[in-house]
């Protein structure tokens, strides 16, 4: 048979039973634990910001914050020019859990997003007129995600961090750099008002 190890082959028949029931934990309680836990964090800054967001223990991606100022003139919809947003970093289409993500599988990640309310080609032509800005973004520590066409402020989990707050039953030290990263972007404000400035002047 080409294309198959034999051995991982061998092992995954012999073990099936136990894939499937990971699969199902991994998709299920551990997927479930990290959306809540995301949302608690995202909902917890923006308290202490003062700022405006949305939080959904059930939907991951859906966790966003930002200041009141950013919201588009006008908007009856709570629409923003900028926001920050929780995702998944890298060949996204290739994962199919978010613990993948959080564990940093096959070059995937997560991270907060300045996810902008302008089209993919309007984005690059703004990064292309602004030359400071992307500049100040990248000493920000945020870089282009160009998987995603949006820039992203990577966070970095450790793996055997997270693997000890499942066993706790307390994932709050583990996910700590997701704070940690909103509080950083929360001090890169004066930066971020300059992206807006560009947007709406766009």
């Amino acid at each position: 048979m080409t294309g198959i190890d034999s051995n991982l082959g061998a092992k995954i028949v012999q073990n099936i039973e136990i894939m499937e029931g990971a699969t199902t934990y991994v998709d299920g309680p551990i997927s479930t634990t990290l959306s809540k836990e995301v949302a608690r964090i995202f909902g917890s800054k923006q308290k202490q910001f003062g700022w405006e967001g949305e939080q959904d223990e059930e939907d991951i991606e859906s966790n966003w914050i930002a200041p009141a100022e950013w919201m588009s003139p006008g908007s009856k919809k709570r629409e923003f020019d900028l926001r920050f947003k929780f995702g998944a970093t890298g060949p996204v289409d290739d994962i199919n859990h978010w613990l993948s993500h959080f564990c940093g599988v096959a070059g995937t990640g997560v991270g907060v997003y300045l996810v902008a309310g302008l089209t993919a080609t309007k984005l690059k032509a703004l990064i292309k007129r602004e030359e400071q800005l992307p500049k100040d973004l990248l000493q920000q520590g945020l870089k282009f995600d160009a998987d995603n066409d949006a820039y992203v402020l990577p966070v970095r989990i450790d793996r055997d961090a997270l693997a000890q707050g499942f066993a706790d039953e307390d994932l709050e030290a583990a996910l700590a750099p997701f704070s940690e990263a909103l509080e950083k972007l929360h001090r890169a404000r004066a930066t971020c008002d300059r992206f807006i400035e560009a947007i709406r002047g766009n």
